[in-house]
């Protein structure tokens, strides 16, 4: 268990990095000229949903499991 909840964590840690990288990104893509934009903002904004819908799912995942061990009684 101990070692499924680490992996979690790290792919959090993961999901937040590249959710900050690709935010980064969509910003220095804002400079670029009006046509020279559509294609990278297109592929950053695909980055940023599945990278959402994954840290969405890791954090629901965690939640569930510390929901789970705080209604588990003590023996």
């Amino acid at each position: 268990m101990n070692k499924q909840r680490k992996q979690q964590v790290v792919d959090l840690i993961v999901a937040l990095l590249l959710l900050l990288a690709a935010l980064a990104g969509l910003l220095q893509i804002l400079d670029f000229p009006e046509r020279a934009r559509m294609w990278p903002i297109f592929v950053i904004i695909a980055l940023l949903i599945f990278v959402g819908l994954h840290l969405f799912k890791v954090l629901r995942a965690l939640f569930q499991a510390s929901v789970s061990e705080s209604q588990q009684p003590d023996s």
